[in-house]
């Protein structure tokens, strides 16, 4: 457990410089098919400083001490508190992806953490795992487990991840939070790029086509969404 709100302070304040990367990479390679597997050196700091937040994450969190723990550890030590296996985290940029960045991480590692510990130990004969993909992949990873990690709440409401017009926020996040351990309604977590869901998913897929369940999202997220939804019900 985190014992330090500094500490969080200073994850949210990594994750603020690395999607003003993504910002600038945005800038001038749309995240389209054909783009996702460009290679950049610009992607490799996203890509280790995502993972390397999420490997400093899931230490302070895992009911053991032990430096040895790699990510098939982790996962069988934290998967049934985060639940992060199944989650759906929305990539807000057109055209708006549902990213599912851990999945199957129980049986086998992400590419984008394949990705990672090829570049920590040697970039120059892995640049070629530097793509555009896993540089999103690994920064909505890092989304997902800020979200699910209840130690994050106070720091999240502070720097304003919640939507601070949900009448949700102060009765079930501060109310709920320490009697039942989640809440009951599913809440949005947004940062400028992305949105998870703090518990459960509120996006569902029925023959492989996205269904977004309704929430308590921001009227920024909203109009996206509904754009969305307006341009793929024409196609």
């Amino acid at each position: 457990m985190f014992d330090d709100d500094t500490k969080m302070r200073f994850v949210l304040s990594g994750f603020r410089d690395l999607e003003s990367l993504l910002a600038d990479c945005l800038n001038f390679i749309p995240f389209i098919n054909c783009n996702k597997q460009v290679v950049s050196p610009k992607f490799v700091p996203i890509i280790t400083e995502s993972c390397g937040f999420i490997e400093s994450i899931f230490k302070e969190t895992a009911s053991t001490e032990s430096k040895k723990y790699g990510l098939k550890d982790y996962s069988k030590d934290l998967e049934s508190r985060l639940d992060i296996e199944g989650a759906i985290t929305i990539f807000l940029n057109p055209p708006i992806l549902f990213l599912n960045p851990f999945s199957s991480w129980t049986n086998k590692q992400p590419l984008w953490w394949e990705a990672y510990n090829k570049l920590k130990h040697d970039r120059l004969n892995n640049y070629d795992v530097a793509t555009y993909d896993n540089a999103i992949m690994a920064l909505a990873g890092l989304h997902q487990v800020i979200s699910r990690t209840m130690d994050f709440i106070p720091s999240l409401i502070a720097d304003g991840w919640f939507n601070t017009n949900s009448t949700d926020i102060g009765e079930l996040i501060v109310a709920r939070i320490s009697e039942a351990g989640v809440p009951i309604q599913i809440i949005p977590v947004e940062s400028k790029f992305f949105v998870s869901p703090l518990h459960d998913n509120f996006v569902t897929f029925k023959n492989g086509d996205p269904h977004i369940i309704e929430c308590d999202f921001t009227n920024r997220v909203k109009e996206m969404l509904t754009a969305y939804e307006c341009f793929n019900s024409t196609t």
